[in-house]
């Protein structure tokens, strides 16, 4: 049991007192997503006691999100053509299977991983590993860009960031040096030039025009103007205990797809700061870290691509989300243990 867990528990019990008081039709199913959540927490923060299982677990992750994309691209006969067609038709790809945002979610994180453990073999001459790994980060991120998520684009923006100034910058030599510039390229090219990212491009236009001020035709990206207002409006009513657990989506029949704003606004100040607090935690013990390898740069990465994607996403409640800050605190226990062994010693 780390901090994370009993930050995560302290959460769960805050919504579980709080949903005795604030009643709604979303409570039990909430309640049970937040306690999955805890138990998937668990298990992972008892599981993996070592830097090398965090590797494993980083590795199988990105099996994972190339086997889903294969998955995904069986329904389409493994045929590029019929993609292609989707997305000039403006049609998101899985969008029959599954929400389009998740698919991008989860292969743009898995393509960025492999990016970062290519430079580490690539340093070990693991060379065969960094064809798997590049293959994968291509596979997963093509699935990734035409999902048409804007998360996706900045989720793989925060990592070529930090990419650049975690891996390359630093350690730079020429070989370094030609794989980033040849990577980046490749990715800019296709996706400026492929009929296949035509949707993708569009989404984009639109979230840096709505950025801009200038408004945006797209319905979706309107809606969830609506819906922050909506949110910020409940969290003025009661700003320090919210208005229960779930109640946006009560009210207003979705969520805010702003975490910040959807704790806000069902569980007030309180549980903004019981749910935050390990991020508080998370980023002031990164800055402590000494060591800045591969496994530093994930997590490094993991956090930023989280504060900045919950802008735009909901995810105190997202499995996903949750399994990958357990993962961090498990790598920050780690590094902090072996530092007080080494002062002992």
């Amino acid at each position: 049991m780390n901090y994370f867990f009993v930050s995560y528990g302290l959460f769960f019990l805050y919504c579980a007192i709080e949903s005795i008081f604030v009643r709604n039709t979303r409570t039990l199913g909430f309640l049970y997503d937040l306690f999955t959540c805890l138990i998937i927490v668990f298990l992972i923060i008892n599981v993996v006691e070592t830097r090398e299982q965090l590797k494993k677990a980083f590795y199988g992750m990105i099996i994972g999100a190339v086997i889903f994309s294969i998955i995904i691209f069986s329904y389409y006969d493994f045929s590029f053509a019929k993609l292609a067609q989707d997305a000039a038709s403006e049609m998101r790809i899985g969008h029959t299977l599954t929400n389009p945002n998740f698919i991008g979610i989860v292969c743009s994180y898995a393509a960025c991983v492999a990016v970062f453990l290519i430079f580490e073999n690539l340093d070990q001459k693991r060379y065969s590993l960094v064809l798997f790994l590049l293959a994968s980060a291509l596979f997963c991120g093509y699935f990734a860009f035409l999902s048409g998520s804007r998360m996706t684009y900045l989720t793989l923006f925060v990592g070529a960031m930090i990419l650049f100034l975690i891996e390359i910058v630093p350690k730079l030599t020429l070989k370094r040096a030609v794989v980033f510039i040849s990577m980046i390229s490749i990715v800019l090219f296709l996706f400026f030039h492929l009929e296949a990212f035509s949707l993708s491009r569009h989404r984009m236009m639109q979230a840096f025009l709505l950025l801009n001020g200038e408004g945006t035709s797209e319905g979706s990206m309107n809606h969830r103007k609506l819906l922050l207002e909506e949110g910020l409006r409940l969290f003025s009513e009661h700003p320090f205990f919210g208005n229960g657990v779930d109640a946006l989506r009560e009210i207003a029949g979705y969520n805010a797809h702003n975490n910040y704003v959807e704790i806000l606004s069902n569980n007030g100040i309180i549980g903004f700061a019981l749910y935050y607090f390990t991020y508080l935690v998370n980023c002031l013990m990164l800055l402590k870290v000494k060591k800045k390898d591969s496994l530093y740069s994930i997590m490094l990465f993991t956090m930023i691509s989280l504060i900045v994607n919950e802008v735009a996403q909901t995810t105190y409640y997202d499995r996903f989300s949750q399994v990958k800050l357990a993962l961090v605190s498990c790598y920050l226990v780690l590094e902090f243990q072996k530092r007080r062994n080494k002062e002992y010693v």
